[in-house]
């Protein structure tokens, strides 16, 4: 079962915004540096444009359910997590996320006990949407998903039917358990 990310109106403007940018430079650079230096940075622009579509876009970054568990997607990586390993799913909101993160942060969550921005990282990795790790709050409009391991790491994710995602996955532990 997949399920898509989910996008805030101002992450889509960023990200077209971003696009037409590079595009403008590109056709800069080709006008001012003329052919021989224009057509390769045109080319590795157009490329680079094509993969932020790609993967902020339906074909890229997913979150896929299955019998063996929950993979993250994204357009060239993937992350697979074993139905077994994990401890729970719950749902939070944007102010048990800043909680977290604060946790994370002061080293006192025990994930955070090595290196705390590996830890961050790996807390905040697999979310769809920007998460501030200053302390400041995260969009509070935003369903967050919390998914647990029995090893104690934790990730925050961002499904745009988190209700459904989280149904899903459930009934994943319980088959594999």
């Amino acid at each position: 079962m997949q399920f898509n990310v989910q996008r805030s109106s101002g992450q889509v403007k960023r990200i077209l915004i971003l696009l037409a940018a590079l595009l403008f430079f590109s056709l800069l650079a080709f006008y001012l540096g003329g052919r021989e230096f224009g057509v390769p940075l045109l080319l590795l622009s157009l490329l680079a444009a094509v993969y932020i579509g790609v993967d902020q876009g339906r074909l890229g970054w997913r979150y896929e359910i299955d019998e063996d568990g929950l993979t993250v997607r994204r357009t060239i990586k993937r992350y697979s997590i074993g139905a077994t390993s994990i401890d729970k799913v719950s749902p939070v909101n944007a102010a048990k996320v800043a909680g977290r993160i604060e946790s994370y942060r002061s080293g006192s969550h025990r994930e955070a006990k090595g290196n705390k921005q590996v830890a961050l990282g790996r807390l905040v990795g697999f979310s769809s949407l920007p998460i501030p790790l200053d302390g400041s709050q995260p969009d509070s409009d935003a369903t967050y998903v919390l998914v647990t391991l029995k090893a104690g790491r934790e990730y925050i994710l961002t499904p745009s039917d988190p209700d459904r995602f989280i149904q899903a996955l459930r009934d994943t532990i319980r088959k594999a358990r």
